[in-house]
């Protein structure tokens, strides 16, 4: 299956349904494998099932379960971006997952979607200013800001 043909529906599901907990899982997985096995999520799942937080899963028209994506409440107009997960690198599911995110982001009163990564994340780095983030500042107290990269996008 090309790109061109993968039809992507992105939609607001519970975390906790059979595929949101697999996609989730094989996302950590990828993490402990590309950052080693101290990579730890930095969001509670309670935090993205909030009424101010936002799962969504991307399906194929069959109903098949290719990705997911997450953000949570920041501040009062700002969301972050907590994870975007694609079983298929390149195929625009990501770019559908985060068109998805900001969408519900702005729905939901917020003026700006934050994300944190490491500086070493190139193919993260390079996703992100294709679509449009821009250099941030950081609200995190984290004494280690000098290894991080903070981006913003508004989306109102």
């Amino acid at each position: 299956m090309t790109s061109a043909s993968l039809t992507v529906l992105v939609q607001r599901e519970g975390i906790w349904s059979y595929d949101g907990r697999v996609l989730l899982d094989e996302m950590a997985a990828m993490q402990a494998l590309y950052l080693g096995a101290s990579a730890k999520s930095r969001f509670s799942q309670s935090e993205i099932s909030s009424a101010r937080g936002r799962f969504l899963i991307a399906r194929t028209v069959k109903g098949e379960a290719i990705g997911c994506g997450a953000y949570r409440r920041l501040d009062f107009d700002v969301a972050e971006l907590v994870c975007i997960y694609s079983r298929m690198p390149n195929a625009g599911i990501g770019r559908a997952v985060l068109a998805g995110l900001e969408s519900n982001a702005a729905k939901a009163g917020y003026h700006t979607l934050m994300v944190e990564m490491s500086r070493t994340n190139q193919s993260g780095k390079r996703f992100f200013w294709r679509t449009g983030f821009e250099p941030a500042i950081s609200t995190s107290a984290d004494l280690r800001l000098e290894q991080r990269l903070f981006l913003g996008k508004n989306v109102v």
